[in-house]
């Protein structure tokens, strides 16, 4: 399991990702979503496959749309996230680059 924490205007929104029948899964509050992973020659894509609310189903009609895909260029990681509802459309959108610390430290 890995927990992703990430801030926005100051508030903090954690998901724990986990494995579960061949696809990663994504928990937060009461929401499971679950992607199957296609990875390519640009890196990998997130297809949603379903959204449960207190472990409930959601119609696709219903169910929040999560658009992703993260890739690597060098030694940076980076993804593009984006969120949107029924009837309401994006309420997050984010996108970014990390790079692994060398481990090393300063004096």
């Amino acid at each position: 399991d890995e927990l992703l924490e990430r801030w926005y205007a100051g508030k903090l929104f954690a998901t724990l990702q986990m494995a579960g029948d061949g696809l990663l899964v994504e928990r937060f509050g009461p929401f499971v979503l679950r992607f199957a992973l296609t990875g390519h020659e640009r890196g990998i894509d997130f297809e949603q496959r379903q959204v449960s609310v207190w472990s409930l189903p959601l119609p696709g009609w219903a169910a929040p749309r999560v658009r992703a895909n993260e890739r690597a260029d060098g030694d940076t990681h980076c993804f593009d996230v984006e969120m949107r509802l029924p009837g309401v459309g994006r309420v997050i959108a984010y996108k970014g680059r990390l790079t692994a610390d060398s481990g090393s430290s300063s004096p």
